[in-house]
């Protein structure tokens, strides 16, 4: 921003008229308040100059405002034009190719390429200006499970939602491929439940800030808390089933306490808070979620490569994974039955363990030291194949004389070689003689 006072340049460049979320805007200021006579820090320090960045925010965010406006009206209109279309069939097929290419011209509308190019901005926006959040909210866009790889504005989420649901979902991840895999994902598929996938790092902080939109909380589908709409037959079929897998749930949690605490993943700083029987799993056997105040999976991702990450920070903030278990899976129902027979089966042990450290890595987690689990997977494999697990390595023994009988053959056949060629010889030297 160039800054004129009374028509006299004072500054090329004056960085503190907008706040750094704004800094792709260009443009020009000119007062006739600001007293000429003052240095640069002083200007900073005026109120006037407050004043003038309070309402050059406004009006670039009311800009911001109009352009999306339009956008949406746009988009409503070539909804409606659609319904026409539909009523009058064979409208379509008149339209010259011209036309056709002007339309695919103005399908990349004004807001879009915006967003595209500055949607980093505003969400550092959203996050950083507490005044303006409400406003820059409303520019906001997203992906979403029923959107069909486009971007929508949480308005029309919100206009979607189904009538008994009380929150905005979300979800983050590294790509929409994974997330649409993740095993959290399964029950909002189920119950047909719009879903916001948050593929940049930047998503998850600015939804965290913002915490509502029209009253609507948000909430992470990969936490813990989450709250689903239940029948009274499904919440009493939920309580005869948590009794059912009580064994279950409290011999995995001393397990997995024991492996995280003492074992293997001791190193790893992952603390097992609860093992419970889920609402969210339809065809995974488990997943591992969060608390309802630690960092999802991307978080903690984006938290670690920060150059200047404090590690115990980052410890306690990650906060107490939860293992939510499936009760319907067969894995889970045989491994009830093995616990149920004897609590200190090895083989329900490795298994517990295994699953534990999967879920870990199909939820978005990284495991510090992957060798307990590599370990356990080839102890699995040997099984399955009829191999003991605990048999030990032996250096394979190579028949004796094996390499010398070969070298034997090969000579013996270059020999057979060698005289064939001299006989064939002998002939063509007799044949040669006869001729003379």
């Amino acid at each position: 921003m160039k800054l004129f006072v009374r028509r006299v340049l004072v500054a090329e460049k004056f960085d503190e008229l907008l706040p750094r979320y704004l800094n792709f805007v260009r443009g020009v200021v000119d007062s006739d308040d600001l007293p000429l006579n003052v240095s640069r820090e002083q200007l900073q320090q005026n109120k006037i100059m407050k004043v003038i960045s309070k309402k050059l925010v406004r009006k670039v965010l009311e800009l911001m405002k109009k352009l999306a406006k339009e956008e949406e009206g746009e988009d409503d209109d070539e909804e409606k034009e659609d319904g026409d279309d539909e009523k009058k069939e064979g409208k379509e097929a008149e339209k010259t190719d011209e036309e056709k290419k002007d339309k695919k011209e103005d399908d990349e509308k004004s807001w879009t390429k915006f967003w595209k190019e500055f949607n980093k901005n505003l969400k550092m926006g959203c996050y950083e200006d507490d005044s303006n959040r409400s406003k820059l909210s409303k520019l906001l866009r997203f992906t979403t499970t029923k959107s069909e790889g486009k971007e929508i504005s949480l308005d029309k989420y919100l206009d979607r939602m189904q009538e008994s649901q009380e929150s905005i979902y979300y979800m983050s991840g590294d790509s929409l491929e994974t997330m649409q895999k993740a095993p959290s994902m399964q029950v909002f598929k189920k119950k047909d439940l719009e879903v916001l996938m948050l593929s940049d790092h930047l998503d998850e902080p600015c939804l965290q800030k913002l915490a509502d939109y029209e009253g609507k909380k948000f909430v992470s589908i990969q936490k813990a808390d989450v709250k689903l709409d239940e029948t009274e037959d499904e919440k009493k079929r939920f309580t005869k089933v948590k009794d059912m897998y009580k064994p279950l749930t409290d011999w995995w949690k001393d397990t997995l306490t024991d492996f995280t605490e003492k074992g293997a993943m001791k190193a790893t700083g992952v603390k097992i808070e609860k093992v419970e029987v889920s609402k969210r799993l339809t065809e995974s056997p488990v997943v591992v979620v969060t608390s309802q105040f630690g960092y999802s999976a991307q978080q903690e991702k984006v938290m670690k490569a920060q150059a200047f990450q404090n590690k115990d920070q980052l410890s306690m903030m990650s906060g107490r994974k939860t293992l939510e278990i499936n009760p319907n899976h067969p894995v889970v129902a045989d491994l009830l039955a093995k616990v149920k027979a004897d609590k200190s089966d090895k083989a329900a042990v490795d298994t517990a363990q295994v699953l534990f450290q999967t879920a870990l890595i199909e939820s978005g987690y990284e495991l510090a030291d992957a060798s307990a689990l590599v370990n356990r997977v080839y102890r699995l494999m040997s099984k399955e194949l009829g191999v003991d697990p605990d048999a030990p390595i032996k250096e394979v023994e190579v028949p004796e004389g094996e390499e010398e009988e070969e070298a034997e053959e090969e000579e013996e056949k270059d020999d057979d070689e060698s005289k064939d060629e001299a006989e064939e010889a002998k002939v063509d030297g007799d044949e040669k003689k006869e001729e003379l």
